[in-house]
């Protein structure tokens, strides 16, 4: 997703560019091109999330992409058998939000909105209902409120081991994690929250048990931790003196203060891999990085031209991975890797 509102989606099998639209296709939607300076500005929709809806795409049904937008609009977008982006598209808008990341749970049931009012909102993806509203406005690590700056929520998953548990990260420091299972008034199982990243991006995931965080900000960049609520199928025990592990940088080759993880499907071989990305000024620099789950050793490194600021994973048509990391100055670099 792009500043301008611009959707680019790449074959994974290819490696080239399938699909391309605009926010504002589709659906009626479509708008004549502004005259002045300022209408050109006003109609850029700048993209800040995407997720594509797992368990569709199979042929029979159209795959389903959700967007998020910095309006607070978010999008969910069927696109068709050919990927025809102006099939179906269903709009709702979270007023007084920006909307920074987005994301399905493991059965495509659900799916989950975060951004500047430190708001987690969960929708039925049918009906696109609202469902649950999850505040991170109090910080009961500290015992105080945060500043306004601390609420915005730049990064949400849901656990792919427990499906009632959510997790948020932000400018905070402190992960959120919340049971839905629970009832908010039994507030000692429903929200817990352990200090951790500066989170920038889509910060945090977790597979297998472990939560693996990056910080943009200060010498604890890269942290993992045991995955809260997969052990007793609940939050659980109380998470006082529990803290992120931190994991000593892996690569002699790039520094960068990281924005961006996140953690792939299971190879043909059982394993994980983490992919993570960022930049940074004052020699730091611009590049991604893959790395065994597992073992936390380098597999592949990238060198970008911008900052990267986002990384996903794909299937290869071979059984293996496709990882891809994209940079600030909108070039996305793809790379296959078989196990």
């Amino acid at each position: 997703g792009h500043f301008d509102g611009t959707v680019v989606g790449y074959d994974t099998a290819t490696l080239t560019r399938q699909l391309i639209f605009h926010v504002l296709d589709g659906d009626g939607a479509k708008q004549s091109t502004p005259t002045s300076v300022d209408e050109q500005l006003k109609a850029k929709q700048p993209v800040t999330a995407l997720a594509f809806k797992p368990t569709n795409g199979d042929g029979h049904h159209p795959k389903i992409l959700l967007v998020g937008r910095s309006d607070g609009v978010v999008e969910r977008r069927a696109l068709g058998r050919e990927g025809d982006p102006s099939s179906t598209v269903q709009r709702f808008r979270e007023e007084g939000n920006e909307v920074y990341a987005v994301a399905y749970n493991t059965t495509g049931t659900m799916f989950a909105t975060c951004g500047m009012d430190a708001t987690v909102r969960l929708y039925d993806d049918a009906t696109l209902q609202l469902v649950h509203t999850l505040s991170a406005r109090y910080n009961s690590t500290s015992g105080e409120a945060p500043s306004s700056s601390a609420l915005r929520l730049q990064a949400i998953r849901f656990s792919r081991t427990n499906p009632n548990i959510v997790m948020a990260a932000g400018w905070g420091q402190v992960v959120h994690f919340w049971d839905i299972s629970q009832q908010p008034s039994q507030s000692h199982n429903y929200h817990r929250e352990v200090f951790g990243p500066y989170a920038i991006g889509q910060a945090i995931d977790a597979a297998d048990g472990e939560l693996v965080a990056v910080s943009f900000r200060g010498g604890d960049r890269f942290m993992t931790m045991p995955e809260p609520g997969t052990g007793d199928g609940a939050l659980g025990k109380p998470m006082d003196g529990i803290k992120l592990k931190n994991i000593p940088w892996p690569s002699t080759k790039v520094n960068f203060m990281p924005t961006c993880v996140s953690i792939s499907p299971k190879a043909s071989d059982g394993e994980h891999f983490i992919a993570m990305g960022g930049g940074g000024g004052m020699g730091l620099t611009e590049a991604g990085m893959l790395l065994s789950a597992s073992t936390k050793e380098v597999v592949l490194e990238y060198l970008a031209v911008g900052c990267v600021n986002c990384c996903a994973f794909g299937q290869a048509t071979n059984g293996g991975l496709v990882v891809a990391f994209g940079d600030s100055k909108g070039n996305v670099q793809a790379a296959k890797y078989v196990q």
